[in-house]
């Protein structure tokens, strides 16, 4: 195996792990030696014919001021890649460095998702991403090839878009860039949100989308007419600017919590006059406007990338080669044991309830180390994603004798979780004390946590602050398998 030395482009960039990355192979998460932080680098040769094109398209991205796009940071138009094997040394790669940032494509939560999503959220996306490809338009950026597979959730709690400057190019488009383009490309995404039609199940398409077929409400029943609308608009022309995509969400999203509220409130007495539910109609979408603007993107939060190892050589950088501030509080970009690291024989295992009446279906809890992913301890049912106000609740892992503890993996039996992992010498931790792993507050269906610096302790809490909604009044999580690396 390749040392993290021998991987070096441009004289600078340490190549850590290769990412898939849906329009080519060739990207990389990587180490800036010279700024100290981990990036993601994207090459292509400098004899592709798409090269020239492709250093002018990121250099005009990389204008862009918006939090909500992962930012292009460099552009180097020629950069050797020092690695041996197979690899011309005379070769040279244009490389494009763009932020790090760990989460989960749209696409990929759609694929893994088994229910289709609450229309508010829906909305929410739709509006969110609206906004921001509002401000690269007014700044004479396009994208070019939106799709749900450019909407990524990132672990620090916002929605970002990727691809500026790059999937477009690398994916050879054949449609001019146009605003026009980026509204009917983001009405598609709306439409396969609440269909989840031309979704592949068995994995992400590379390919460009199908037509959707019909509006929304023909696919999927309990669509209002206003979303309909708002699907029709984006592709007819009748929005010409994405802030009215943000204005027509917005006004969409709040009479749908409004219509939610008013069954839940006492029918207006006849009497009342016209012009006093006009005022309260208008209180309610203001507010509703409001909330939406104060929540922002808090709630979306998924799993990691899926690093993809295929044929490639795969060199880590060691845990603490740097000071990686992602590395204690979220997943690490490869789940892979390092060639230290020993996996604990797990026998005992418990239900952990500090908050609750002290149980969590303990007659379960041997299915979560029985290596056996068709079965699952899961949680009882709630009826919200935050444990109805409960702070959290888990398993206790008993290692038989206080170990390092360097990682651990859980198996879901779906995606969504708030996951945080303890290690203490406690049967009884109290989590205010007990040494901190790791946490994501959205997780994939596999997430690995792991620290720089392993945790002492003879107990391991898998500690759940977050559920998957199962169906629409209930949420619950399902734990198929678990893994504890030891060093």
């Amino acid at each position: 195996m390749d040392t993290p030395l021998e991987r070096l482009y441009a004289n600078r960039y340490l190549l850590d792990v290769q990412l898939p990355y849906a329009t080519h192979d060739n990207c990389w998460r990587a180490y800036d030696q010279t700024l100290n932080r981990w990036v993601t680098l994207h090459l292509l040769n400098a004899d592709d014919p798409r090269a020239q094109s492709l250093i002018d398209s990121c250099e005009q991205a990389a204008a862009i001021d918006s939090r909500g796009v992962i930012g292009i940071l460099d552009v180097i138009h020629q950069g050797a890649l020092n690695w041996p094997g197979n690899i011309d040394p005379a070769a040279s790669y244009v490389g494009i460095i763009t932020s790090w940032a760990q989460g989960v494509s749209l696409d990929e939560y759609l694929s893994a998702s088994e229910n289709a999503m609450p229309l508010v959220k829906v909305l929410q996306i739709v509006r969110g991403t609206a906004m921001t490809m509002a401000t690269a338009h007014e700044q004479g950026i396009i994208h070019g090839d939106l799709t749900t597979r450019n909407i990524l959730f990132v672990d620090s709690g916002e929605t970002r878009i990727q691809g500026f400057g790059i999937d477009r190019i690398l994916n050879q488009s054949e449609n001019a860039p146009s605003i026009a383009g980026d509204i009917q490309s983001l009405g598609t995404a709306l439409h396969v949100m609440l269909t989840q039609y031309g979704l592949n199940r068995q994995g992400v398409e590379n390919g460009p989308r199908p037509i959707p077929r019909g509006v929304p409400s023909q696919l999927r029943s309990g669509i209002p007419t206003s979303i309909d609308d708002l699907y029709r608009a984006s592709q007819d022309g009748t929005f010409v600017t994405m802030r009215d995509v943000v204005d027509a969400s917005s006004i969409s999203l709040a009479d749908l919590t409004q219509t939610r509220e008013s069954r839940q409130q006492p029918t207006v007495d006849e009497n009342d006059s016209t012009e006093s539910a006009h005022g309260r109609r208008w209180l309610g979408v203001l507010t509703a406007s409001l909330l939406v603007i104060l929540l922002g993107w808090g709630g979306w939060q998924l799993l990691t990338h899926n690093f993809k190892p295929g044929g490639v050589p795969v060199a880590l950088l060691p845990e603490n080669f740097a000071d990686d501030p992602l590395a204690s509080m979220s997943a690490s970009p490869s789940a892979q044991p390092s060639a230290t690291q020993r996996l604990a024989n797990l026998t005992t295992i418990r239900d952990f309830d500090p908050y609750g009446n002290g149980e969590e279906n303990p007659d379960l809890v041997s299915k979560a180390i029985d290596k056996d992913s068709s079965t699952a301890w899961r949680t009882v049912q709630y009826r919200g994603a935050d444990l109805a106000g409960k702070p959290g609740v888990g398993l206790l892992l008993d290692l038989g004798e206080s170990s390092n503890v360097s990682s651990v993996t859980v198996e879901f039996s779906r995606a969504g979780q708030g996951l945080a992992i303890y290690v203490s010498d406690s049967d009884k931790p109290a989590l205010k004390t007990a040494e901190l792993m790791g946490k994501v507050t959205f997780s994939g269906t596999s997430q690995t946590l792991r620290s720089n610096t392993p945790k002492s302790g003879r107990y391991v809490v898998i500690w759940l602050t977050r559920l998957p909604q199962i169906d629409v009044e209930s949420y619950q999580s399902g734990i198929t398998e678990i893994q504890v690396g030891l060093s």
